[in-house]
């Protein structure tokens, strides 16, 4: 039996959820693309070749989340208490090191020969998991420590405010990856809330699209719970 922690704490509710969203699926993704490198042959380059795009994709879009992290919230936080982000720099700084470590076996993996691949591949496999280890301890500093020091030194409508600032800075393409990458992970509460809210700002055609992308990305019974929090009718 596991010994029993003594510093088992609930998280207070945040004011402003900034950082929930997104890390659920960067969790998501991050545990499916560990789970596929386990399960991947790398005894021929095509088998392995899917894996190792998906991973890339990922890299990418943790490098984009940390970037807008850094271009938005890291000003606002250091004009309002100077050398409250020192902490994250550094993770942050560690995060770009680790991803080069990773893309670099990456590129090594695609370019050996069939007698290297597989074990520069259970390489991969394993700095992959060390990546994901210290991303996951990563965002929860930042979901407790970081979101209670956003709760103290900014009101909900500043929050909101910061928020809309970083989505009004993405082009479509990378809004499109995001909600595509953050559909699945959210729980059919968060989701019709994401889509109520949506509703209330868009035009109609543009939320019709939206909601267009939620039927492409969830699954059916996900699709249908949606459309009956939202009273929407699903066309065929």
């Amino acid at each position: 039996m596991a010994q029993q922690r003594d510093d088992v704490h609930l998280s207070p509710v945040p004011k402003f959820d900034m950082y929930g969203p997104i890390h659920k699926a960067l969790r998501r993704d991050l545990g499916d693309i560990l789970a596929d490198l386990g399960t991947t042959s790398f005894e021929t380059a095509q088998a392995c070749e899917g894996t190792l795009d998906r991973l890339e994709a990922l890299l990418h879009f943790a490098d984009q989340h940390i970037e807008h992290e850094d271009r938005f919230l890291r000003p606002a936080l250091e004009a309002r208490l100077p050398g409250s982000c020192e902490g994250t720099d550094e993770e942050h700084a560690e995060h770009a090191r680790e991803v080069a470590h990773v893309r670099q076996l990456a590129v090594a993996v695609r370019s050996a020969n069939d007698d290297t691949r597989p074990v520069l591949g259970r390489s991969l496999y394993l700095m992959t998991s060390r990546f994901v280890a210290s991303t996951l301890e990563h965002m929860l500093l930042e979901e407790n420590q970081m979101q209670q020091l956003l709760d103290r030194l900014f009101s909900v409508e500043e929050q909101v405010a910061l928020h809309e600032q970083i989505l009004r800075s993405l082009p479509p393409d990378e809004m499109a990856e995001s909600m595509t990458r953050m559909l699945p992970a959210m729980s059919a509460t968060e989701r019709a809330g994401l889509y109520a809210g949506a509703r209330a700002g868009m035009p109609a055609e543009v939320f019709t699209a939206f909601l267009g992308l939620g039927r492409k990305v969830l699954p059916e019974q996900d699709f249908a719970d949606l459309c009956r929090r939202l009273d929407v009718v699903q066309a065929a």
